[in-house]
C-alpha cells in the first residue's frame, strides 16, 4: 500500500473514496464528440465545451479545476490532462486569455507541478477565480496573473501545507485473530518496508518525514514565486482564510464574480496587444 502524500485539506479526504456528481463539467461527451467530428482536436473540443457553458465571453477560456486532484485523475481530470487543455488554449487563436474556475480541496503532491508549470508558462492573461481553493489548488494556480475570490461568506482559500497518510492495520488484525507474515527474498531485504502490516522502523519514519518536508518545500517555493513576494509567512502554515484575510496574507488579490473575472481577462488581453 503506497502512502498518499497530499496537498489536501482534511475535510475533503472523503472525496478520494466517493463518487460525487460533477454537474455539467464532464457530463456531456456527446457534445464533445460532435465538436471532434467538426474537425477540432480533443483538447480544443473540451475547451470549447467549457467556454460555451461557463464563459460570458467566448474569447476567454474558462477551465474548471474541481474536486480531488491527482496526476491521472480520480473522478475528475488529473493534472496532466488539465495541463494539456491549458497548453492547447495557449496556441488557440480563438482565446485571448483564460480563467481558472477553481473549486477544490486539493490533491496529491505527485504531478501538481505539471499543471503549475502550464499556468506559469501560459502566454496570455490568466486569472484564478475561486469559491474554494485549498492546498494543491493553491499550488497549481499560484502563477495566475491575479487571484480572485467569490465575494461570499463561504469562500475560502489556503491550506498551504503537506500531509502524508499512513495506516497500520497490525493491531486491528491481531484483535481479529489474523496473523500476517511477510517473507522477502534474501536479496531484497528492503522490499516494501513501508506497509500497513508492519510497524514503521525509525529509518522508515525518517524517510517518510523527509519526503513530506521536501514536498512542502517545493509547494512553498511555487507559491512564493507565483505570488511574487506578496505571500506572508502566516499564509504558509496550512490555515484556511476567508476573502478578506486571504487578501491580507497575500494569497488573493481581490473579490468579484466569475463574469467580472472574465471581463478582466478580456481587458488585460487588449492591453497586451
Amino acid at each position: 500500500m503506497k502512502p498518499i502524500i497530499a496537498h489536501v485539506i482534511g475535510e475533503h479526504l472523503q472525496s478520494f473514496n466517493s463518487v460525487a456528481g460533477q454537474g455539467p463539467t464532464w457530463a456531456d461527451p456527446l457534445r464533445v464528440t460532435g465538436l471532434v467530428l467538426q474537425g477540432l482536436t480533443r483538447e480544443q473540443s473540451w475547451n470549447q465545451y467549457f467556454t460555451e457553458y461557463y464563459s460570458t465571453n467566448q474569447k476567454v477560456l474558462v477551465l474548471p479545476i474541481e474536486g480531488p486532484l491527482s496526476r491521472a485523475g480520480y473522478y475528475t481530470p488529473g493534472y496532466e490532462w488539465l495541463a494539456a487543455l491549458l497548453n492547447s488554449a495557449a496556441q488557440d487563436e480563438r482565446y485571448v486569455g483564460a480563467v481558472l474556475k477553481t473549486n477544490t480541496g486539493g490533491g496529491t503532491a505527485d504531478g501538481a507541478p505539471i499543471l503549475a508549470a502550464a499556468v506559469e508558462n501560459f502566454p496570455k492573461p490568466i486569472l484564478n477565480w475561486t469559491n474554494y481553493c485549498a492546498s494543491a489548488g493553491v499550488l497549481v494556480t499560484a502563477h495566475a496573473d491575479e487571484q480572485w475570490m467569490e465575494d461570499s461568506s463561504t469562500s475560502q482559500m489556503g491550506s498551504v501545507g503537506t500531509i502524508l497518510f499512513y495506516q497500520n492495520y497490525a493491531e486491528s488484525l491481531k484483535q481479529q485473530g489474523i496473523k500476517w507474515e511477510i517473507i522477502r527474498a534474501q536479496k531484497s531485504p528492503d522490499k516494501a518496508r513501508i506497509n500497513p502490516l508492519e510497524e514503521l522502523t525509525t529509518e522508515a519514519r525518517a524517510e517518510l518525514q523527509a519526503v513530506v518536508d521536501a514536498a512542502q518545500k517545493e509547494f512553498e517555493g511555487i507559491v512564493k514565486r507565483g505570488r511574487m513576494g506578496k505571500v506572508k509567512s502566516e499564509a504558509l502554515t496550512g490555515k484556511m482564510f476567508g476573502p478578506k484575510d486571504a487578501i491580507a496574507v497575500g494569497l488573493a488579490d481581490r473579490t468579484g464574480s466569475l463574469a467580472q473575472a472574465i471581463n478582466r481577462v478580456a481587458t488585460l488581453a487588449k492591453g497586451t496587444k
